[in-house]
């Protein structure tokens, strides 16, 4: 029981440390504006793929299949550059948290020492762990099976309790990849239940905020527009509701998604109807046999789709920035945390500033 007691020194002691440290937020500045550069570039580009696309009428005869894998090559070039960035600035870090662990504070040296020295074996490690998940996958899926489904949550709970400190060991033992994998393993195996008890609350307090925003915010906008359109179907002052026949399920076989154009063309006949284009389309909208959901437009959609997409872009460039800097103060705070354990070892070694064996 004192062991698990000493978990709450030891993050009054990385509070301690991390307020004496400002200089660690700055390579996580530096990675949370260049994520939120990388959203607001996609985003862009979405805007100006999307203008294009209307510009055209929608015809997507120009398009091959190289140019499909054209753009998942790039799509991959830019998620493996931003994994490689933050490898960078994962290794940087964890030098620098291991010097203010045991000498008191870390300077931006520490940070490129940390870049040198253990940039290639961060990789390694991730790649590792990657590959060692295709065979644990299967172990996982009949653990699962046979424990009614607790397997999917307990089995990688336990693969992360005893790999966490494979980075940390990394960093302050200066070995290699398996000899750091071997003392994390031990070092887990060792204090198992104050060390469990330690990861359940970082990671109680960490997950949610390393996917913010995340689950089923698209579901529960098309559940609240739903809602919105239900009751004004009912509420005076709205004679022309868009959709007023609509049934607003957004499930993947869905009938909004076999004929929400001829749904379209029953709303948007009572509000425009001398538009010409409209018309035009309207006519070979009906002609349209089976469960097509949109012919190519002979035209540009309204202008308040480009209004909703400037709107979204905008919202998910402040979101991303918002998100990354919170997320920021955790990962600080909790990062010096697993190195004051590491070295403390729930009191057997004596602080006096280094490991002990």
């Amino acid at each position: 029981m004192n062991k698990i007691l000493m978990v709450f020194d030891y993050f009054k002691e990385a509070f301690d440390l991390n307020a004496a440290n400002r200089i660690l937020y700055k390579p996580q500045i530096f990675f949370a504006l260049i994520k939120t550069a990388f959203v607001l570039v996609c985003g862009i580009l979405l805007m100006v793929l999307y203008r294009n696309l209307a510009g055209g009428g929608f015809d997507f005869s120009g398009y091959t299949l190289g140019s499909v894998f054209a753009a998942l090559i790039f799509l991959l070039i830019i998620i493996a550059a931003l994994w490689i960035v933050s490898k960078l600035i994962e290794a940087g870090l964890y030098n620098m948290y291991s010097k203010s662990v045991h000498g008191g504070t870390a300077g931006m040296n520490d940070f490129w020492d940390g870049v040198r020295n253990n940039f290639f074996k961060f990789l390694a490690v991730d790649i590792i762990t990657v590959l060692a998940w295709i065979p644990l996958g299967l172990v996982l899926i009949f653990v699962g099976i046979i424990t009614l489904g607790a397997g999917f949550i307990l089995v990688p709970f336990l693969v992360s309790v005893f790999l966490a400190m494979w980075k940390v060991s990394i960093a302050v033992d200066g070995c290699g990849i398996f000899q750091s994998l071997k003392n994390s393993i031990d070092f887990a195996r060792r204090f198992f239940v104050p060390y469990t008890v330690f990861l359940i609350i970082v990671f109680a307090l960490s997950s949610p905020l390393s996917t913010p925003g995340a689950g089923n915010s698209a579901g529960d906008a098309a559940d609240s527009i739903g809602e919105y359109m239900e009751k004004s179907k009912h509420m005076d002052g709205y004679p022309q509701n868009p959709m007023p026949d609509t049934d607003w399920n957004f499930s993947p076989d869905s009938k909004l998604n076999q004929s929400s154009g001829l749904c379209f063309v029953s709303s948007y006949d009572s509000i425009f109807p001398e538009d010409e284009l409209y018309t035009d389309w309207k006519t070979e909208l009906e002609g349209i046999e089976g469960n097509k959901l949109l012919p190519d437009f002979p035209g540009p959609l309204p202008e308040w789709v480009d209004i909703i997409l400037v709107c979204g872009i905008g919202v998910a460039t402040v979101g991303t920035a918002l998100s990354s800097l919170i997320k920021m103060l955790f990962d600080v705070f909790f990062g010096l945390s697993m190195f004051v354990v590491y070295r403390n070892r729930f009191g057997e070694v004596e602080q006096q500033g280094e490991v002990v064996s």
